[in-house]
């Protein structure tokens, strides 16, 4: 992995082979490059994080006068710098900017995700309300680059990460001034990067400011939306006459369904001269807001449960509650909605109801509090559920709920926006700042709050006085809620939350939404999603090694079509569920992970039932019931089966590693391997928790010798974790434990 160049200056060693005490990194794997830079994934171990480290591309200097090096180090550093301090959170947080034997380099936040340019792989399209709202999530992200002097000079859609929370980051701020520097000294004639969302100020080398970065966006909407690029060329040469001498094909012609009034936007934010474009990226965003609600948007927008009504009053603008801590106020606040009993009911049959969609009624908005939690829903979608008493948020209150409750619902009033719930949601959970402690008595909070709003901010505006607390809910852009605690002495709900909450003892911060489904919200939304497998084609002829561990990563999940039109979320939900459920991420670890892992070990042939499978799985379903295990059987998070309908692994996941859930998931699996038809090819069964205890493992080991005289065979045949159900039948039984993302076998010797 490590690389060399000698330049007219130096000769320079990097990325180190080994952490050294300026560089505390190791490298795991290179994961990206483009025309300058290479991306590595590293782990921090100073700080045992994972994060991303980027470097100036040794072939790229390598072409460069010694004077010519120096300006570009000299330039990254200094972008680098700039865009650490932009404060948003679509701007990747940079943790060091450095050098290393002369080498700079770029720590900073890793991203979990897929960016835009996978999103529209093989002409893919957005719709008309996601393209708009990711046009203006970009929008915003430069807008704030724009006042702090900084221009992109390189948006497009491989720069444009979407995050498992469906949040955007623009990346490569550090990386784009550099190449205009270099484009005219070294690359003249050859494609640098992406230039066909390029304007033609920066293709033919003259001073460019934030509308370059507007025409780059406007190309990138219109791939999205008609899926090609507005101008495409093998050289810039071409791509520069091409820009000069022909019209821009009106996207409409491409994609009917765009209206007249966005592709009016489109074509004013890609005219030839930067003259005609929008004047900056607030008056583009100012464009696209008309199309930010779809039809289907419109339509989800009103909250009610089918046959439990509320048709409370409009609530005041302040409420003031009981409470000095985020969860305190948020049952607080919950506490004051109409309330409805449901009496005693089925833990299952409840859960069921209040994320049921009924085709021709709204589905459920509200909360449901039972004697020692509390579930907000968000028309029909569980968003968290936390202890009413200490505010945890974890799905064991789930696993751990008794057979029988008596809920008290409650829904969301008449006049409540939808978002609030999502938005008491976030607040339950850890708070990433986007600004901290901002002293009110010297920021002018008024014209702070109209930054945010033409911002279009999603989140909330954290205030601290003391023990005291209170929050102003903002959904994109609007205040939707003020929610006050207790020691805010002059609070009154009928006046404005400015004229009593700010002064030198309070505190502010700026808190982004967040969203973290809890594992029942992807098992009933994702309930029986079916993905295709499809792995990548590489060329017979090849006489080089394959790399087997790349060519398994190029492996994708492709949903189904007809299983797809079972789920009733639009595409940009879903996406962000699969984003977020741990089950898909389990499904592409034990397709592409497995393999590599067990082979490294020198264990692979003893657990060929779960390892010799894994290249004949062609399809996957997530949250599938068996039907021969009955209805009151918890659904299985991944089923893989081979081209003939047989299954061949199944996996699920438990918050709490017990021994009651070991032995569940053992008789289950067996009951299964033993009466389902399509069982028989049955090779391994995997249970996944965050740690399991001692009991659970005694469990777990005390299972095998319950197959008696049949388990000796393993002296002869040298399985592991192999249970035996005669002399010729079994499977392999995994556990996994899996801590911040890693996943780590328990293998029995």
């Amino acid at each position: 992995m490590s690389v060399s160049i000698s330049d007219t200056a130096d000769s320079v060693q990097f990325p180190p082979v080994r952490p050294t005490s300026t560089f505390p990194y190791q490298l795991l794997h290179k994961v990206g490059q483009g025309a300058m830079g290479t991306v590595y994934q590293a782990e921090d171990l100073e700080l045992g994080r994972v994060i991303a480290i980027k470097v100036i591309k040794p072939s790229f200097l390598a072409e460069l006068s010694a004077s010519d090096v120096a300006n570009v180090v000299q330039r990254f550093i200094q972008e680098a710098r700039a865009m650490a301090g932009l404060s948003h959170s679509g701007v990747p947080i940079v943790h060091r900017v450095a050098t290393e034997g002369k080498w700079p380099f770029i720590a900073m936040e890793w991203l979990e995700g897929q960016t835009l340019e996978a999103r529209l792989e093989g002409g893919r399209k957005l719709s008309i309300t996601n393209a708009a709202r990711l046009g203006v999530q970009v929008l915003a992200v430069l807008a704030v680059a724009h006042e702090a002097g900084i221009v992109h000079r390189d948006i497009k859609p491989a720069n444009l990460m979407i995050g498992r929370d469906g949040r955007l980051k623009v990346m490569d701020f550090g990386l784009a001034r550099v190449a205009e520097s270099a484009i005219a000294h070294t690359q003249a004639g050859a494609l640098l990067g992406t230039p066909q969302y390029a304007s033609p100020e920066q293709l033919s080398g003259r001073p460019t400011d934030g509308r370059a970065d507007v025409y780059a966006l406007a190309g990138v909407l219109y791939e999205a939306l008609t899926g090609r690029a507005a101008f495409e060329a093998d050289s810039i040469y071409e791509l520069l006459m091409r820009v000069d001498a022909h019209e821009l094909l009106p996207p409409s012609e491409l994609n009917p369904a765009i209206p007249k009034a966005l592709e009016q936007v489109l074509l004013t934010g890609l005219a030839k001269n930067p003259e005609a474009r929008f004047e900056n990226a607030k008056a583009m965003s100012a464009a696209l807001q008309p199309f930010l609600v779809s039809n289907e948007d419109a339509a989800q927008s009103h909250s009610s449960i089918p046959d439990v009504r509320t048709t409370a009053p409009l609530q005041l603008p302040t409420a003031l509650v009981a409470g000095s801590t985020a969860h305190e106020l948020v049952v607080g606040v919950v506490r004051r909605w109409t309330a409805s009993s449901l009496g005693r009911h089925s833990s299952m049959q409840l859960l069921e109801r209040i994320q049921e969609r009924p085709l021709h009624a709204p589905a459920f908005s509200g909360a449901v509090v039972l004697p020692k939690l509390c579930i907000l829903v968000v028309d029909g979608l569980i968003h968290t559920v936390f202890e009413t008493r200490t505010g945890r948020v974890a799905d064991d209150l789930i696993e751990t709920l008794p057979e029988f409750v008596e809920p008290t619902l409650f829904p969301l009033p008449t006049g409540l926006a939808p978002e609030v719930l999502s938005l008491l949601s976030s607040l339950l959970l850890e708070p990433e700042p986007r600004l901290a402690n901002l002293d009110t008595s010297v920021v002018d909070m008024p014209r702070f709050t109209q930054k945010l709003a033409a911002e279009g901010f999603d989140g909330a505006l954290r205030f601290v006085r003391g023990n005291a607390l209170g929050f102003a809910l903002y959904a994109r852009g609007r205040c939707v809620m003020n929610l006050f605690g207790d020691g805010w002495p002059q609070a009154t709900e009928a006046t404005d939350w400015k004229t009593w909450a700010l002064g030198a003892s309070t505190f502010a911060s700026v808190e982004d939404r967040l969203t973290r489904f809890p594992a029942i919200t992807f098992r009933q939304q994702l309930s029986e999603l079916v993905f295709n497998v499809v792995r990548p084609t590489l060329a017979s002829t090849s006489s080089m090694r394959t790399d087997v561990l790349e060519e398994q990563r190029g492996l994708q999940l492709v949903p189904d079509s007809a299983s797809r039109l079972s789920v009733r979320r639009g595409d940009s939900t879903v996406q962000s569920m699969l984003d977020g459920d741990s089950a898909f991420s389990d499904a592409r670890w034990l397709l592409v992970d497995v393999a590599p892992q067990f082979e490294q070990y020198g264990r692979a042939a003893r657990w060929k039932g779960l390892v010799g499978t894994l290249p004949s799985v062609e399809r996957v379903i997530l949250h599938h019931t068996i039907p021969t295990l009955g209805s009151t059987e918890a659904p299985l998070d991944v089923v893989t089966f081979d081209a003939q309908g047989n299954i061949l692994h199944i996996l699920s996941r438990v918050a709490l590693g017990q021994k009651g859930a070991v032995t569940r998931f053992v008789e289950q699996a067996t009951r299964f391997k033993e009466t389902s038809p399509s069982a028989g090819s049955l090779g391994a069964a995997i249970l996944l928790a965050p740690s399991f205890d001692d009991e659970a493992l005694d469990a777990y080991i005390k299972s095998f010798r319950k197959a008696g005289l049949w388990s000796r065979l393993d002296v002869f045949t040298h399985l592991e974790g192999f249970l035996h159900l005669g002399a010729r039948t079994g499977f392999h039984v995994l556990l996994v434990e899996e801590t911040e993302g890693r996943r780590r076998p328990l293998m029995p010797q």
